[in-house]
């Protein structure tokens, strides 16, 4: 990912969460969409 987009990307709201793929899950449930990271990855939902 080049930096324009990085910087662009984590100017966006933050949602914490846990729970792995659980988390993930309840975070789809509430319509979230956006990007999760771990801080060494990318996933876009």
């Amino acid at each position: 990912m080049d930096a324009q987009r990085r910087a662009e990307i984590t100017g966006w709201d933050a949602r914490e969460f846990s729970g792995g793929f659980s988390g993930l899950r309840r975070l789809v449930n509430r319509e979230f969409s956006g990007a999760v990271t771990d801080g060494m990855g990318w996933l876009f939902v």
